[in-house]
């Protein structure tokens, strides 16, 4: 099976998404989540999704750490659960 490397986006280029699919986002919004997203095309469409519209305008701060959607939350887990244990901590 041939393997493809999907490097992460420009800050550019993740900017650009998110104005796409979130044009009301606060720009400090945006730009904390260009930041903690890395470039990683999926958390930049889903981290917006876990953030109440306050936190996604600014008119509350955003919590020190990002909550994750559901649909993040689930492919990390089954990532962590996958691991071996001695690897997890267990």
């Amino acid at each position: 099976m041939e393997e493809l490397e999907i490097k992460p986006l420009s800050d550019a280029a993740a900017r650009q998404l998110l104005s796409s699919l979130y044009p009301d986002l606060a720009p400090s919004v945006q730009e904390r989540l260009v930041v903690e997203s890395q470039g990683n095309p999926l958390a930049l469409m889903e981290l917006p999704v876990a953030l109440t519209d306050h936190q996604r305008a600014e008119r509350i701060p955003l919590p020190t750490a990002l909550p994750l959607s559901r649909r993040l939350n689930a492919v990390f887990s089954g990532r962590i659960s996958a691991l071996p244990r001695h690897a997890s901590g267990s």
